[in-house]
């Protein structure tokens, strides 16, 4: 027993060392479009990472004359955005389980003139649309709609969800 047991325990770690090194032999040598560079723990786990300065933007995006980046809106983790009729934007926030307006930027100083929270407590609300009066949010579990005015921004009524699971 203890000579079969000896050759399994080598075994074992003969085939634990091969899966090792060809672990990090792939790590190594996969070519740079394989790579994945992002902060992982932040990936996964949702923390957001420190937003990039503008001195940062201008110098690794190559925009068009004319044009700029700059800050609309802070302290929101979006995911999705869609803009109304009216120039506002509706943001969906997964991590905070919320549909957020940005009021449309009317004075000109490149930043959003308003914002509120439309829909909050969903289930990681991620796709959001607006089609003949209502406002239609996917979740993770569900898909809902509540009656929308693109005009004004506001809903009314309650949240129904339309298809579950």
């Amino acid at each position: 027993m203890s000579e079969e047991y000896s050759a399994i325990m080598k075994r074992i770690l003969v085939i634990s060392t091969v899966l090792a090194l060809g672990l990090a032999a792939s790590c190594r040598l996969l070519p740079e479009r394989f790579a994945v560079n992002a902060p992982m723990f932040q990936q996964i786990f949702g923390t957001g990472g420190t937003p990039a300065s503008a001195s940062l933007l201008q110098q690794r995006i190559d925009l068009p004359q004319g044009f700029s980046i700059g800050v609309f809106a802070e302290g929101i983790r979006p995911r999705m955005l869609r803009f109304t009729t009216a120039g506002d934007l509706l943001v969906s926030a997964p991590r905070d389980g919320s549909i957020l307006w940005l009021a449309a930027d009317t004075d000109g100083d490149g930043r959003s003139d308003g914002m509120r929270t439309l829909l909050s407590e969903l289930d990681r609300p991620n796709g959001i649309d607006v089609h003949d009066g209502w406002l239609y949010v996917a979740e993770g579990s569900a898909v809902g709609r509540i009656r929308f005015d693109a005009s004004t921004g506001e809903t009314r009524g309650s949240y129904r969800r339309l298809v579950e699971g």
